[in-house]
């Protein structure tokens, strides 16, 4: 009994280590493809900590819109684009895109 609860404590423990970020940075640019359907791809002017899975230097991050979720998160970040904003930016852990783009999780405004 005692085993269950630490194993999913360690599992939890090990996804958050392998999240990357990037602080302090700017939206260079934004970029939607018909042929990765409902998801935003995301380049910064910072550079990626606790590198995951970013084996392109294209795309820092990969955000799929086809949630409640993801729509809030992408009208944010369009707002960011276009004022200039600084922001932190959290990836999942997880690579979406051909296992070379990591999963946008949080994002902050400055």
């Amino acid at each position: 009994m005692g085993k269950i609860p630490f194993l999913v404590m360690s599992s939890l423990a090990c996804s958050t280590v392998f999240a990357s970020e990037i602080v302090d940075t700017t939206i260079t640019r934004l970029m939607m493809d018909s042929t990765y359907g409902q998801k935003v791809f995301i380049k910064t002017a910072g550079v990626v900590t606790r590198d995951n899975c970013h084996s392109t230097a294209t795309w820092d991050y990969v955000l799929s819109t086809d949630s409640e979720f993801g729509k809030q998160v992408y009208a944010q970040l369009l707002t960011a684009y276009a004022a200039k904003k600084k922001l932190k930016l959290v990836g999942s852990g997880v690579c979406i895109v051909n296992g070379s783009i990591e999963g946008l999780k949080r994002l902050e405004l400055y």
